[in-house]
């Protein structure tokens, strides 16, 4: 006797309607999980971060760096200055001046303030860097053009044999060209005059030694990135996640790849990574 063929016809139609709901909840259920994988794959080593974590759980550091000259190759660190905090209050605050081993040009001196006498004693790069790293680990940091601080503490890490910071790094510039349309500047100073001017009341002009601005001061810089960054966030959805400001912020960056390591699906790069001269240090 023929075999009987299977066909739709006897399959009762409840069945049927059942079965093609299940498919679509699982193939709903693969593209969220698709969308997650993309987010930590794409590093080529999982996301440090669950990106799931609602915006108000996930615990920040901004940081500046001041250094010899712009670049990392041929430049050293000279000061590395981080403000730890979450979108209710500042946390922590850390600042190391460094001594580079080398002399520190006028042209540097000029911007910074820092001269070689300031740091003449103070550690070297070897001594200062695991403390970064160790005051880092765990947190989602930023940095205002954010190739530039990377290069300098990867280059310095690789120089001396040191382990890099695990850490995601976004680019606040990327971010602040997008929350603060219109601004002739997006360098620091200007920024934070305009947005933030009661920011500024109260803080001493002067820094230390020869430093006569406190801009190009590697905490204050910090200090009004982390102000800058907790009013752009207004901008984002009220229970947004940590996955909606990365999306924002067109990726993040490795401290092991100088490129973009993890990118939303049709992000361009980040016209910041052209490295603007205006906002180098």
């Amino acid at each position: 006797m023929k075999a009987m063929q299977p066909s739709l016809s006897m399959i009762p139609a409840f069945l049927i309607s059942r079965l093609i709901g299940i498919g679509l909840w699982s193939f709903r259920g693969c593209l969220a999980s698709l969308t997650l994988f993309v987010l930590a794959d794409a590093w080529g080593e999982p996301f440090p971060v669950p990106t799931n974590t609602p915006l108000t759980g996930v615990t920040f550091v901004a940081f500046d760096t001041e250094t010899t000259g712009l670049s990392a190759e041929h430049g050293r660190l000279v000061e590395i200055a981080a403000v730890k905090f979450n979108l209710d209050r500042v946390l922590d605050r850390q600042s190391w001046l460094i001594n580079p081993g080398i002399p520190i040009p006028d042209e540097a001196r000029r911007v910074n303030g820092i001269s070689d006498a300031m740091v003449s004693n103070c550690p070297p790069i070897a001594a200062v860097l695991p403390q970064f790293v160790r005051f880092t680990t765990g947190t989602v940091l930023l940095a205002h053009n954010a190739r530039f601080d990377r290069g300098f503490v990867a280059t310095e890490a690789r120089r001396n044999s040191l382990a890099l910071p695990t850490s995601p790094l976004l680019d606040s510039l990327t971010l602040f060209r997008a929350w603060f349309p219109g601004p002739r500047s997006y360098a620091l100073e200007p920024l934070t005059t305009s947005l933030l001017p009661g920011l500024t009341n109260g803080i001493p002009t002067a820094a230390e030694g020869e430093r006569t601005n406190r801009f190009h001061t590697a905490l204050w810089d910090s200090e009004c990135l982390a102000a800058l960054f907790v009013r752009g966030m207004t901008n984002l959805p009220p229970k947004g996640t940590l996955a909606d400001l990365l999306r924002a912020s067109r990726g993040a960056y490795s401290f092991r790849n100088a490129r973009r390591q993890w990118r939303p699906a049709g992000a361009g790069q980040a016209s910041s990574d052209a490295a603007p001269d205006e906002l180098a240090p």
